[in-house]
Protein backbone atom coordinates (compact mmCIF):
# COMPACT_ATOMS: atom_id res chain seq x y z
CA UNK A 1 0.00 0.00 0.00
CA UNK A 2 2.52 2.41 0.80
CA UNK A 3 4.57 1.84 -2.25
CA UNK A 4 1.67 2.17 -4.09
CA UNK A 5 1.34 5.66 -2.55
CA UNK A 6 4.84 6.60 -3.12
CA UNK A 7 4.56 5.73 -6.91
CA UNK A 8 1.28 7.74 -7.12
CA UNK A 9 3.19 11.09 -5.51
CA UNK A 10 5.58 10.24 -8.37
CA UNK A 11 3.70 9.96 -11.03
CA UNK A 12 1.61 12.91 -9.80
CA UNK A 13 5.10 15.44 -9.08
CA UNK A 14 6.42 14.70 -12.77
CA UNK A 15 3.27 15.72 -14.64
CA UNK A 16 2.48 19.54 -13.63
CA UNK A 17 0.30 20.34 -16.71
CA UNK A 18 -2.57 18.75 -14.54
CA UNK A 19 -5.47 20.98 -14.36
CA UNK A 20 -8.99 21.36 -13.74
CA UNK A 21 -10.91 22.66 -16.85
CA UNK A 22 -12.24 26.30 -17.13
CA UNK A 23 -15.57 26.54 -16.55
CA UNK A 24 -17.61 29.34 -18.55
CA UNK A 25 -19.13 32.09 -16.29
CA UNK A 26 -21.99 33.96 -16.58
CA UNK A 27 -22.40 37.41 -17.87
CA UNK A 28 -24.27 40.19 -15.91
CA UNK A 29 -25.05 43.45 -17.98
CA UNK A 30 -27.63 46.54 -16.69
CA UNK A 31 -29.47 49.09 -18.02
CA UNK A 32 -30.55 51.97 -15.11
CA UNK A 33 -33.88 53.57 -16.58
CA UNK A 34 -35.35 56.41 -14.51
CA UNK A 35 -38.33 53.92 -13.19
CA UNK A 36 -36.57 50.81 -13.73
CA UNK A 37 -33.11 48.54 -14.20
CA UNK A 38 -32.52 46.18 -17.29
CA UNK A 39 -30.62 43.23 -17.18
CA UNK A 40 -29.35 40.92 -19.90
CA UNK A 41 -27.87 37.61 -18.54
CA UNK A 42 -26.13 35.67 -20.58
CA UNK A 43 -25.99 31.93 -19.50
CA UNK A 44 -23.50 29.30 -20.58
CA UNK A 45 -25.64 26.02 -21.30
CA UNK A 46 -23.49 23.28 -20.06
CA UNK A 47 -23.36 25.14 -16.88
CA UNK A 48 -27.53 26.00 -16.72
CA UNK A 49 -28.28 22.36 -17.64
CA UNK A 50 -26.41 21.31 -14.27
CA UNK A 51 -28.58 23.66 -12.53
CA UNK A 52 -31.57 23.24 -14.42
CA UNK A 53 -31.56 20.00 -13.90
CA UNK A 54 -32.96 19.01 -17.59
CA UNK A 55 -31.04 17.77 -20.80
CA UNK A 56 -30.37 21.48 -22.77
CA UNK A 57 -27.22 20.27 -24.40
CA UNK A 58 -28.27 17.60 -26.49
CA UNK A 59 -30.60 19.33 -28.68
CA UNK A 60 -30.46 23.19 -27.27
CA UNK A 61 -32.79 24.18 -30.17
CA UNK A 62 -35.63 21.68 -28.64
CA UNK A 63 -34.72 21.92 -25.61
CA UNK A 64 -35.31 25.67 -25.61
CA UNK A 65 -38.60 25.29 -27.12
CA UNK A 66 -39.98 22.54 -24.83
CA UNK A 67 -38.64 24.38 -21.60
CA UNK A 68 -39.09 28.32 -22.24
CA UNK A 69 -41.77 28.31 -19.78
CA UNK A 70 -39.74 26.81 -17.02
CA UNK A 71 -36.60 28.56 -17.81
CA UNK A 72 -38.27 31.93 -17.61
CA UNK A 73 -39.98 30.39 -14.09
CA UNK A 74 -36.69 29.23 -13.31
CA UNK A 75 -34.58 32.77 -14.10
CA UNK A 76 -37.45 34.75 -12.39
CA UNK A 77 -37.40 33.05 -8.97
CA UNK A 78 -33.09 33.07 -9.14
CA UNK A 79 -33.49 36.84 -9.67
CA UNK A 80 -34.56 38.64 -6.13
CA UNK A 81 -33.67 42.47 -6.23
CA UNK A 82 -34.25 43.97 -2.81
CA UNK A 83 -34.36 47.37 -1.62
CA UNK A 84 -31.46 48.35 1.11
CA UNK A 85 -34.63 48.01 3.55
CA UNK A 86 -35.89 44.47 2.29
CA UNK A 87 -38.75 45.25 -0.24
CA UNK A 88 -38.86 43.45 -2.97
CA UNK A 89 -38.52 44.83 -6.81
CA UNK A 90 -40.58 43.19 -9.48
CA UNK A 91 -38.76 41.08 -11.65
CA UNK A 92 -40.37 40.17 -15.30
CA UNK A 93 -38.17 37.86 -17.93
CA UNK A 94 -39.00 40.00 -20.78
CA UNK A 95 -37.29 37.33 -23.26
CA UNK A 96 -34.84 34.69 -23.80
CA UNK A 97 -32.82 34.30 -26.87
CA UNK A 98 -30.67 30.68 -27.86
CA UNK A 99 -27.21 31.31 -29.01
CA UNK A 100 -26.14 28.22 -30.50
CA UNK A 101 -23.49 29.83 -33.09
CA UNK A 102 -20.56 29.54 -31.33
CA UNK A 103 -19.24 28.04 -28.14
CA UNK A 104 -19.93 27.95 -25.82
CA UNK A 105 -23.64 27.48 -26.25
CA UNK A 106 -25.52 30.22 -23.93
CA UNK A 107 -29.13 31.56 -22.76
CA UNK A 108 -29.46 34.86 -23.10
CA UNK A 109 -32.52 36.07 -20.83
CA UNK A 110 -33.37 40.22 -20.90
CA UNK A 111 -34.91 41.23 -17.42
CA UNK A 112 -36.78 44.10 -16.50
CA UNK A 113 -36.51 45.25 -12.54
CA UNK A 114 -38.91 47.42 -10.93
CA UNK A 115 -38.31 48.99 -7.63
CA UNK A 116 -41.44 49.48 -4.96
CA UNK A 117 -43.37 53.01 -5.24
CA UNK A 118 -40.49 55.43 -3.90
CA UNK A 119 -37.47 53.54 -4.20
CA UNK A 120 -34.22 54.67 -5.85
CA UNK A 121 -33.86 52.66 -9.03
CA UNK A 122 -29.68 53.17 -8.13
CA UNK A 123 -29.63 51.50 -4.71
CA UNK A 124 -30.47 47.66 -4.18
CA UNK A 125 -29.07 44.81 -3.41
CA UNK A 126 -28.99 42.63 -6.14
CA UNK A 127 -29.68 38.70 -4.49
CA UNK A 128 -28.56 36.70 -7.95
CA UNK A 129 -28.30 32.45 -7.75
CA UNK A 130 -28.79 31.82 -11.15
CA UNK A 131 -26.42 28.87 -11.84
CA UNK A 132 -24.58 29.21 -9.08
CA UNK A 133 -27.22 27.94 -6.35
CA UNK A 134 -26.41 24.16 -7.94
CA UNK A 135 -22.96 25.30 -9.41
CA UNK A 136 -20.95 26.84 -6.42
CA UNK A 137 -17.40 26.84 -8.62
CA UNK A 138 -19.76 29.04 -11.06
CA UNK A 139 -18.83 32.46 -11.81
CA UNK A 140 -21.10 35.50 -13.16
Amino acid sequence: MLRALAVLCFVLSQNSNLQAHNSPSSAVMLDFYRDRVGAELTLPLAELELSFKQPLLANPAEAFTKNQTALKDYIRIHVNPQTEDGRAWSVEVQNLELQTNQQPFDLVAHLTMTPPAGASVRKFIFNYSVINHEVMSHNA
